[in-house]
């Protein structure tokens, strides 16, 4: 996340995005999380408020939204 992309956030042209993450997550700081989540279009940002980077508790509450 350091880096340049190569698009900009701003320019995802999709229906619906979905994010997951976990406030606790010391690889991606949850501002980043938070800040993505704005910047996106669409986007429908979910933020788990007790876990951190791997969501696995949430597995299914995430595939189904997935394939909804």
């Amino acid at each position: 996340y350091g880096h340049p992309w190569g698009f900009k956030l701003e320019d995802i042209d999709l229906d619906k995005v979905y994010l997951w993450h976990g406030e606790h997550d010391v690889n991606v700081p949850v501002s980043m999380g938070r800040g993505v989540a704005n910047a996106i279009p669409n986007c429908r940002a979910t933020f788990y408020a007790n876990d951190a980077h791997f969501l696995m508790s949430h597995l299914d509450e995430i595939m189904a939204s997935m394939t909804a």
